[in-house]
């Protein structure tokens, strides 16, 4: 699906942080197909609760720790190849692992 998704452009990664973001875009599509990378050294207080603008399904690419939460639930492990359906407006985040996380994101 992605070539070297493992690999990120350091130019681009230092400007997603330089606007406060902590992931960088590999791929994006046009029809709300994003493959994002949160490198493994992100730090823990960038992943904040946040509600996104569009429904969207997001879905790991490969095996990682990294977790997933809804507001008021328990958090979850993100498996590969099993998305998770978010709600326009509906809170939640992302719990740092030890490793990259690559996801698919579709958004509606």
């Amino acid at each position: 699906m992605v070539d070297n998704c493992r690999e990120c452009d350091q130019e681009a990664f230092d400007k997603t942080f330089e606007n406060h973001k902590p992931y960088i875009n590999l791929q994006e599509d046009g029809d709300g197909n994003i493959i994002r990378k949160f490198p493994a050294d992100t730090e823990a207080h960038l992943l904040k609760w946040h509600a996104d603008e569009s429904d969207r399904y997001v879905m790991s690419l490969y095996e990682s720790d990294w977790k997933f939460q809804f507001d008021n639930e328990l958090p979850i492990t993100l498996k590969a190849n099993h998305p998770i359906h978010i709600d326009k407006d509906r809170i939640h985040r992302l719990i740092k692992g030890s490793g990259d996380l690559i996801l698919h994101i579709k958004e509606f």
